[in-house]
């Protein structure tokens, strides 16, 4: 926006002396305190203050990787590229984003920004590839020689690993395995998020995929060194592939926030009525009242995937089963009729029964 205050002439006569305070400012169309250009960047709506979600908040890199290696969140680490080729993204734009062949990678001098000390983090990249073999994508572990973490992929899954004390060996290091495959040669964006007194989560395209505690013992990130994209600092696990939109917070993304970074709508949920539930006919249990949710948005085949690796792991039948009845205390038992011997028996559970509706 320009604004210009004037002092003199108004009629710009040449024989008056005029002043001009010309007055820049970034526009903020919805004025909800981030510029249109951030918000563009950040996939949200320059013109709905309600769209802001705060993706700039913590942001200590991004790399868009729109013809360079620059770092665009404003704190100035801008990488050094070392053999990769620009290519094109996942949107179609040429030269917005960069090709590895395993040897290249680009190499991002050390920073107070990236000096994550003891707080948290978050790493966020979208991936193309279809190697077998392991690649990184984020390195800031000198392998293994100073307290770092380093996101990567190992065939289809996604991989982080943190070096909690910097001793010199991978023993003892925090490391989590994703099971959502992510080398299919389709675009897929890995994020990693860390808090650091919670949990340590990896997420690929806006499911979560690995959620671990975080370790105790991790030491200061104190980033002594620097850090890479495309390769370890050792020099091995070179990606192959495609990288682009490089994001590193200084803090642990919410699931609402990845989700939105990954263009994934968060599901809502509406209870629904249900008519047919019904008394359990067997004596001593109760009706059965059960609330259930039905999404108002398509599932995808991840999520989908994602629910039934949930049961089978609760249940090898692949039955969800639930207890329908409550703790009993049974302080004496009277009984009428004939004298004789009886014995009384408690059954533990019954039958499981499998879910006739969807």
């Amino acid at each position: 926006m320009l604004t210009i205050s004037q002092a003199g002439d108004a009629n710009w006569n040449p024989a008056t002396s005029v002043s001009l305070t010309l007055t820049l400012q970034a526009r903020d169309s919805d004025g909800d305190g981030v510029p249109d250009d951030r918000e563009i960047k950040d996939g949200t709506n320059p013109n709905d203050p309600g769209s802001f979600n705060g993706l700039s908040q913590g942001l200590v890199a991004y790399y868009p990787f729109n013809g360079n290696a620059n770092d665009e969140s404003g704190n100035g680490n801008h990488g050094f590229l070392n053999g990769p080729v620009a290519a094109m993204d996942r949107a179609g734009q040429a030269s917005s984003a960069y090709s590895f062949n395993g040897s290249h990678y680009i190499q991002i001098p050390n920073s107070d920004s990236l000096s994550f000390g003891f707080s948290d983090l978050s790493v966020s990249a979208w991936i193309k590839t279809t190697a077998s073999g392991v690649g990184f994508i984020y390195s800031d572990d000198a392998d293994d020689l100073r307290p770092g973490f380093e996101l990567s992929h190992a065939g289809f899954e996604g991989i982080f690993e943190f070096s909690p004390t910097g001793s010199g060996g991978a023993t003892g290091n925090f490391v989590g395995r994703g099971k959502i495959p992510v080398n299919d040669g389709q675009w897929h964006l890995l994020t990693l998020t860390f808090d650091r007194d919670g949990r340590t989560r990896l997420y690929v395209d806006g499911t979560l995929d690995v959620d671990k505690s975080s370790p105790a013992n991790l030491q200061s990130i104190s980033n002594a060194g620097d850090s890479r994209i495309g390769m370890n600092l050792g020099g091995a696990g070179g990606f192959v592939g495609i990288i682009d939109e490089v994001r590193l917070y200084n803090r642990a993304l919410s699931a609402e926030e990845v989700s939105r970074l990954a263009g994934v709508t968060p599901l809502e949920f509406a209870d629904v009525a249900n008519p047919g539930n019904a008394a359990d006919p067997v004596t001593g249990y109760g009706g059965v009242n059960y609330a259930y949710q039905i999404s108002k948005h398509e599932v995808t085949v991840a999520q989908y995937a994602q629910f039934l690796n949930a049961v089978a792991q609760s249940d090898p039948n692949g039955l969800y089963n639930t207890n329908m009845a409550t703790d009993t205390n049974v302080a004496g038992i009277t009984r009428s009729g004939s004298p004789g011997s009886y014995t009384y028996a408690v059954i533990a559970g019954r039958a499981n029964r499998p879910i006739t509706y969807v």
